[in-house]
């Protein structure tokens, strides 16, 4: 419906389906399922996307710095998925700002942060709770809100950095997300899923994820299975019964956006 007019714009009607996993499976976890099956379709729908592209776009906020020059990256090598994570953790912290909370990642170990502008939107006072307990004031350095990114520094050096990876995902592929969903001194968590589909809104490309995230993963690096962020976590689809759809910002986008130079 449009708002500014009330009027209807798209009326489709779909149905849902999921089979019985077992006899434990409660018919209300049923019907969960099939309406999250049902909602999957709906998001997939060809006319819904035409719809969104159509759509008149918010006032965009951007302050972007000429050039931001980071250190080149070599590749890790992990023998396990458990150790890349206990790595990666490292580098990933949680935001906190009087509106809430959301997570972000080291990118250079000059102390620079990448994480979701709508995180900062609005705030002001950053506190940053790195995963060794300690606490740091943070200034932004650069932000575009049309792609909900943004860059903050924190004082200090030798932070250890996540590699931008900016080769293409492809749909299928293992990723996974580090961040603090809940609450904050529940401290980081994990989730794991694929690439579900790739998407393009007002000319805007995202990764469609089907991994489980909280508004706290916002700002949360997407990483492949070596460790390298190939995408930011921005947003995730909200509705009774629906779990496991989120959206991701890619990383060769970002890069270009925000005007990152290695």
């Amino acid at each position: 419906k449009d708002r500014a007019t009330d009027k209807i714009v798209l009326d489709y009607k779909n149905t849902g389906e999921i089979e019985s996993r077992s006899r434990y499976f409660s018919i209300s976890q049923e019907n969960y399922a099939a309406l999250e099956d049902a909602m999957v379709d709906f998001v997939s729908n060809d006319e819904f996307y035409e719809l969104l592209k159509n759509t008149k776009p918010e006032k965009e906020i951007k302050t972007v710095l000429g050039e931001l020059t980071i250190d080149s990256l070599t590749s890790n090598e992990f023998s396990s998925f458990s150790e890349m994570i206990k790595y990666a953790s490292q580098s990933c912290v949680t935001i906190e700002t009087e509106n809430g909370h959301g997570s972000g990642f080291f990118i250079d170990k000059s102390g620079l942060i990448m994480t979701s502008y709508h995180v900062i939107e609005n705030a002001n006072k950053l506190k940053i709770h790195l995963q060794n307990g300690m606490t740091f004031d943070a200034e932004v350095i650069s932000k575009d809100k049309a792609f909900d990114v943004a860059i903050i520094k924190i004082p200090g050096s030798g932070y250890q950095a996540l590699k931008l990876n900016s080769a293409p995902i492809e749909l299928g592929q293992d990723v996974s997300t580090i961040g603090t969903p809940t609450d904050i001194e529940l401290g980081q968590s994990l989730s794991k899923g694929v690439v579900s589909g790739l998407r393009e809104i007002e000319g805007k490309v995202f990764n469609q994820l089907n991994l489980s995230v909280s508004p706290g993963n916002s700002g949360g690096p997407l990483l492949n299975e070596n460790g390298e962020v190939t995408g930011i976590i921005s947003s995730k689809l909200i509705g009774e019964g629906i779990e496991g759809i989120a959206f991701a910002v890619p990383t060769e986008k970002i890069l270009e956006v925000l005007n990152i130079r290695y």
